[in-house]
Order: structure tokens, then sequence, then C-alpha cells
């Protein structure tokens, strides 16, 4: 078992002992105490929050030589195990991101796993600890203040993060924009050649000239990875799928592989409606979708429904996506919107609601932008984000001047 990238809620106690069985030998992302150190936990979790992450099992002793399990019992479960924990993360400076469960029981004991992100805040530091402490082999060791590479290195870390994922966005749009241009000249042609017809009408505006497009991106705190190529990701994206309402993603269908990911791009001829996906192999999802409603008058809807079921797709499937290739970290993203300025928009309403006296408001602004902050723990644990889309729509319908609809309204939607 694969306990480095596997939901340490998941795993119960014989799991451990099989893991132990197999000897794997403690790393820079893995470490073994047979019980709470006396000086506490502290100065491990800012060094893997400092390094690559990891996991840190409380219960299992090792042998101090090579680093294997060497007995794996477990400890007393006394109740407050977990308290403990958190006790110890508090001490480390800034709050680090990290999960902490126990397993089921046996014979009174469980054991305690300790799942730490790579941090976005680096350095981190223990209080009253004037060491800046990461993981070097099998053990935390502290850096020499008097090493300036290494302490530009953590300083630098977040810094180096958010260029990478610029870059990564700018990746996206350009492939959009190269799907869009081959997409029009597909139009431009069918329609010389007069393909129009009474069953299939091809619209007279350029492709993407009338959309406004809802974008959901997500990606790794640090896409410096490639987890899986774009051939195995394509053959892998039915298991991505889920679907809401009338809406899937990722579709399944008409997928092309580009430069390290894959590509999706849909256009309808009859009224101009596109859809771009993008999914890559270090872990960024891009799904863009015209989301304007427009009626025979002209007048653009933007309908929050819409933006609901597209972000809770998106959600989904990425975290079916983390899940099926092993990555556990912290997820940067945000919802964007463009071109919807003047639009109508029209919030989730429960039946029953007159549509006739309800007075909608128009957006004030031509584009709009909704951070998303969370990680793969979240994204997998529907309690967890239910919660984080709420919070999301919560942001929205405020952003447009609407008061947050209430926890039943959002219960009967989802459901």
């Amino acid at each position: 078992m694969n306990i480095i990238n596997t939901n340490i809620e998941k795993i119960n106690f014989s799991d451990i002992e099989s893991f132990c069985d197999e000897q794997q030998i403690e790393g820079v992302q893995l470490e073994y105490k047979k019980e709470f150190p006396k000086k506490g936990l502290a100065k491990q979790i800012a060094s893997f929050s400092n390094t690559r992450g990891g996991l840190l099992i409380i219960g299992i002793e090792e042998d101090e030589k090579i680093g294997i399990p060497k007995s794996y019992d477990g400890v007393i479960n006394d109740g407050k195990l977990l308290e403990r924990v958190h006790q110890y993360a508090s001490q480390v400076e800034p709050i680090p991101s990290y999960q902490a469960t126990a397993t089921d029981e046996k014979n009174g004991k469980v054991f305690i796993l300790i799942r730490v992100f790579e941090g976005e805040h680096t350095p981190y530091f223990v209080q009253n600890d004037s060491n800046i402490w990461v993981r070097t082999g099998n053990i935390s060791n502290p850096i020499d203040h008097a090493s300036p590479d290494a302490l530009e290195l953590l300083y630098k870390k977040r810094e180096k993060a958010e260029q990478q994922r610029k870059i990564q966005i700018e990746r996206t749009v350009e492939i959009s924009k190269a799907a869009i241009e081959r997409q029009e000249k597909k139009r431009i042609v069918a329609v010389s050649q007069g393909e129009e017809s009474d069953r299939l009408r091809i619209i007279d505006k350029e492709v993407g000239s009338n959309v406004s497009m809802c974008n959901v991106t997500l990606q790794p705190y640090f896409p410096n990875k490639n987890f899986i190529d774009p051939y195995q990701l394509k053959q892998s994206l039915e298991k991505l799928i889920t679907s809401n309402y009338s809406y899937t993603f990722p579709e399944a269908y008409q997928v092309e592989t580009i430069p390290y990911g894959t590509l999706s791009c849909h256009w309808r001829s009859n009224d101009g409606f596109v859809q771009i996906e993008q999914i890559f192999g270090n872990g960024l999802i891009s799904n863009a979708r015209d989301l304007a409603f427009i009626d025979e008058n002209g007048n653009r809807s933007i309908y929050l429904a819409w933006i609901a079921i597209t972000t809770l797709s998106t959600l989904q499937a990425a975290a079916n996506y983390y899940k099926l290739v092993g990555y556990q970290g912290i997820i940067i993203g945000n919802i964007s919107f463009e071109n919807i300025k003047g639009s109508f928009v029209r919030p989730i309403k429960p039946d029953g609601w007159s549509l006739h006296f309800f007075e909608y408001h128009t957006c004030l602004l031509d584009s709009y932008k909704w951070e998303i902050n969370t990680d793969t723990f979240i994204l997998g644990n529907k309690k967890s984000l239910d919660s984080l889309i709420r919070d999301i729509m919560d942001e929205i319908y405020v952003s447009f001047n609407y008061s947050p609809p209430g926890e039943k309204l959002y219960n009967a939607f989802f459901k």
C-alpha cells in the first residue's frame, strides 16, 4: 500500500502493519516515531513544511541504523493524542498546513498519522528556536544561518511557486486562443462552401466573439512535477468524469493530446457556444465554458446556478484526478468571468418564487475573479467540499449585490 499518497483518513491499523511488514525506509517524506517525543513534534512539522511535505507516523519504532520499522504496536489511545498534535503544530510559525488522524484501535492502541503539506509561506520556524529546520535524508536538520544560499531558497520558494503558476496560466491562455483560431478557420471554410442548411445553421459571427467565458482553474501550489504523460492522461479521463444536473466534466470524447496535457474544444455552429477543457500532467485543470444566455431581444443573463454547477463539477473532477496521480497538497485556483458587463445576474431560486416580480441585479464590471485556496483533503472530503462550495458561492453572491442564500437553499440545490 502506498501510504505516502493515500488519504490518511482511509488508513486503518492493519494497513500500517502491512506497510511496516514491507520494511519501508524512512526518507525525506516519511518519518517514524515510537511515541511522542519529549520535545514535541514542532521541529518535524516545520521541517516537512520547509521541504517537500511528508507523513509522520506515531507508534512505530525504527531501526536507527537503517531507518526501517523495528516494532509497530501503536500507542495507547488516551483520547487526547490528536489534541497534542494540534498543540505541537500551533508552535510552528506561520501556521502549517497539515492533517492528523488516528487509526482504529487494536488492543487499546492506535497509530497517529500526520500529513504535512509542503508549505506555501516558507520558511517555517519553531517558536523559541533560532534554527530553521529542513528534511535531509531521513532526519530533520537545521540550516546553518551562515548559509545564505539555503536561506535564500526558502525565502524565495513562494515567489518561484507564484511565477511557475503564472507561466502555467499563460500557457492555457495561449492554447485557448489557438483552439479558437482553429475553430474560426473551420467556420469560415464551412460558410464559404455553403454548408448551412435548415438542419445545421452556421452563425456569421467570429468564433468566441459573443461569449461570456466562466473559467475554473486549479493547480498544485508547486506545479513543477509531471505526474502523468499526455497519452496516459487521455486514456484515464473517464476516471475523472463527474456529472451534475445536465453537465459533465471533463468530456471524455473529442480529446487531443497537446504538450504536457490534453485539450478538448467544443464550438456549436448554430449559436456560437464555446467550451475549452485543458488538463495537464502536472496537475493544472482549466475548465472554461460560455455561460451567457442571450434571449431573442439580445439581453444577456448569467445564472449563478450554472456557476455553482461548473465549479462543483470541476472541483470533484480535480479530486478524482489528484487521487489518480497520487498528489496530496495545497491547491491554488480561481474562478474568472469575462465579458459580462450589464448582464442580468439571476440567483438560485427555490420553487414557488415569482419570476415576474423578481428584480434582477446587473453586472457592474466586465470581468470578475474569485480566488480558490484549498487542498486535496478538502476536495476529497464531501463535507469539506460542500462547505468550500458554499463559501465560494457566498462570495460570488455578494459580488453581485445579493445576500448569501443560506444553507437550506444550498442543500436543496445540490441535492
